[in-house]
């Protein structure tokens, strides 16, 4: 019955927070990955009529890492107008750096690029030893 009541509690507040039209937080609050990875952001650029971000993103891990990357668009308040997600094109290497660069859906006075998704690489097959037999 407690197991009923803890569901519907549940079900409960999430349509309470539907119905109050409750905003996404912000992707800094979302994930918790700076203890693996550090993203260091360059100024936007315009090309044509899209801004690009662009920047490294460093692995602070002792793993190769495959990561995926969001944007938070924000407006002269500091508050979220909009968000896009990023890809880096190869693998972050352990304890070193890549290049990401991707457009941003929406332009706004700054922008705040966090890691969203992360999977651990292993690109070092490891020591082979080859049993011989006798």
């Amino acid at each position: 019955m407690s197991g009923y009541r803890g569901a519907l509690g549940l079900t409960l507040a999430m349509a309470l927070g539907i119905a109050l039209g409750g905003t996404p937080a912000p992707a800094a609050e979302r994930w918790a990955t700076e203890q693996f990875f550090r993203v260091e952001a360059l100024e936007p650029v315009v090309r044509g009529n899209r801004t690009v971000v662009s920047g490294y993103v460093y692995n602070l891990h002792y793993s190769n890492g495959k990561v995926r990357l969001e944007t938070d668009t924000l407006d002269a308040s500091g508050k979220v107008i909009g968000t896009t997600t990023g890809y880096v094109d190869s693998v972050v290497p352990l304890r070193g750096r890549t290049y990401f660069a991707y457009p941003v859906r929406t332009v706004g006075a700054s922008y705040r690029t966090v890691v969203i998704w992360y999977d651990w690489i292993d690109l070092n097959p490891g020591d082979f030893v080859r049993m011989q037999s006798r």
